[in-house]
């Protein structure tokens, strides 16, 4: 083909012009599609990085948001920096037993029963009195502002900040050295009605850490809501050391140790208490002084008349007694508790097969209380007592404070793992503890068990200790046996030691007592006796 017939020119211009402007546009077009190629390529990196991490954020963007907040470390533990400077005047103008005693709890107990416009304005007027007591603290009125907001919205989609809440509350308290806790929680209810907030005011009557840095609290209960612990001892985070509740414990040691303390009543303690009261008497002797051991001792008898005669009573519920003790009687019966004894002997007259109290009940009701509450001294040693089963538990609860939340146990059979290993851990540590350990079997061998871990891990415990049982021969050495399982479970490691805790703190109430006539009129606050109404 000669160059005319191919459109080119003897010089070659406009011919090469064209496949000039022909080779441009074919690199375009190579461009745009390696541009598309690139678009592709960073649009299906996007979806695969979505499709991997939208689930991972779905289950840590919490986290991540907390962290962002400040509210929370890289390492998943909770921090709170207050916003505002408080003058240490201010604090201190806050009534914070008036907050934890009477206004928290008013305010709680008045949202549950909001059903109604009247209701909810009692509610409201309960949270703005107090509103007005911790106003003085702009962070404190910050933080139940939070908190009122976020159940008033959604408490379930806000649970976790208000668990932030109420740990920032705590925190801030207890980095002012002000001994005050709050504990609450969020109970599911009906179809349609929202979640219950009940809260748990506690004070804090002493605060100790031993030669390590663990933590050990001892708290009373301070709020009057009608809601039991099922605990004594408590460590929800190791960061937070151990918590022993002195109200469940004056109940034990009450009901448990104090009639334990006289020989002459082993035959009528439970079979399950009976191995172990000898060296029971001997820890508890050692830690009191003489004065309030004999005073305990010589008034065991009548505690253990009181202790029979409750139990009585509380087994006639099955064949329909409706009265109900709400507590043994050792410092007397107020004028209103005898005519509620009385009442409750004239209707048992109605049913002799089932009365509710019988006439010889209520006399050795009335004459043991009235022995025990003139005898001088009995509070404060019956709050000596409180505090020997006090380190009893702490010895216990310091186990979990130091092993953490991980805890090495070459030793350990095969599924021993988590909450189950933690609990052998603390109760072979305890058991272990010179001066305690019986006092810590008795409180194991006499707490009714249930279907929980922490109950089958004190079984598997008492399984390896006690081949015949808590009913069966004493075990002598139990400090040796208990500590040579735990280091073939657990390795050698470093005792729990204890850490110093007063003598006694005050848990009774003193009464004034008047110029009274033989009948007992001493005044027992809360009242005693009570029957059940029938819905």
């Amino acid at each position: 083909m000669d160059d005319e017939a191919r459109g080119e020119g003897p010089d070659g211009g406009p011919d090469t012009e064209r496949d000039r402007e022909l080779g441009d546009l074919g690199a375009d077009v190579a461009a745009l599609r390696a541009s598309k190629r690139r678009a592709l390529r960073r649009g299906l990196v996007v979806a695969v990085a979505v499709a991997v991490l939208l689930p991972v954020w779905r289950a840590n963007g919490e986290h991540v948001r907390s962290v962002v907040r400040g509210e929370m470390d890289l390492d998943g533990e909770p921090r709170y920096e207050p916003e505002h400077e408080t003058p240490p005047a201010a604090l201190a103008s806050i009534d914070f037993r008036q907050v934890h005693e009477d206004l928290l709890p008013r305010w709680t107990v008045a949202r549950a029963q909001a059903t109604s416009p009247y209701w909810e304005e009692r509610a409201d007027r309960a949270f703005t009195a107090l509103e007005a007591e911790v106003a003085p603290d702009r962070n404190l009125h910050e933080l139940l502002r939070h908190t009122r907001d976020a159940l008033d919205d959604d408490p379930l989609e806000r649970a976790r900040r208000l668990d932030y809440w109420l740990w920032a509350y705590n925190d801030y308290l207890d980095a002012r050295n002000v001994p005050w806790r709050l504990e609450a929680s969020l109970t599911l209810r009906g179809p349609g009605e929202a979640p219950l907030f009940r809260t748990r005011s506690y004070e804090v009557l002493a605060d100790a850490r031993n030669e390590d840095g663990a933590r050990l609290r001892l708290l009373r209960r301070a709020d009057r809501i009608n809601t039991l612990e099922g605990w004594m001892g408590r460590t929800a985070r190791p960061q937070d050391g151990a918590m022993v509740l002195m109200r469940r414990v004056l109940h034990f040691t009450v009901r448990h140790v104090w009639p334990g303390l006289h020989p002459a009543l082993d035959a009528r303690r439970p079979p399950a208490e009976r191995s172990w009261l000898p060296h029971v008497r001997e820890e508890v002797r050692a830690q009191l002084d003489e004065e309030t051991f004999r005073l305990l001792r010589e008034t065991a008898v009548d505690q253990q008349l009181l202790v029979e005669v409750a139990g009585a009573i509380e087994a006639r519920h099955e064949c329909g007694s409706e009265f109900r003790l709400r507590g043994l009687p050792y410092n007397g019966l107020s004028e209103r508790d005898v005519a509620r004894l009385r009442w409750a002997v004239s209707r048992g007259e109605d049913d002799p097969d089932c009365p509710e109290v019988t006439l010889s009940e209520a006399a050795s009701i009335i004459g043991a209380s009235e022995r025990l509450s003139t005898t001088e001294g009995i509070a404060p040693a019956l709050e000596a007592l409180a505090i020997v089963v006090a380190r009893a538990i702490g010895a216990h609860e310091l186990r979990h404070v130091v092993d953490g939340e991980t805890i090495a146990c070459p030793g350990c059979p095969e599924g021993l793992e988590g909450t189950a290993r933690a609990e052998v851990s603390a109760y072979l540590s305890a058991f272990a503890t010179e001066g305690l350990g019986y006092l810590s079997l008795l409180q194991a061998c006499a707490t009714p068990r249930g279907p929980t871990i922490q109950s089958a891990a004190l079984g598997a415990v008492l399984e390896a200790l006690l081949p015949y049982g808590c009913e069966g021969p004493p075990l002598h050495g139990l400090y040796e046996v208990a500590g040579a399982i735990e280091a073939a479970l657990f390795g050698k490691r470093h005792p729990v030691s204890l850490p110093e805790l007063p003598p006694r703190v005050h848990l009774l109430p003193r009464p004034v007592r008047a110029q009274r006539a033989p009948t007992p009129a001493v005044p027992l606050e809360g009242g005693w006796g009570t029957r059940l109404r029938r819905d």
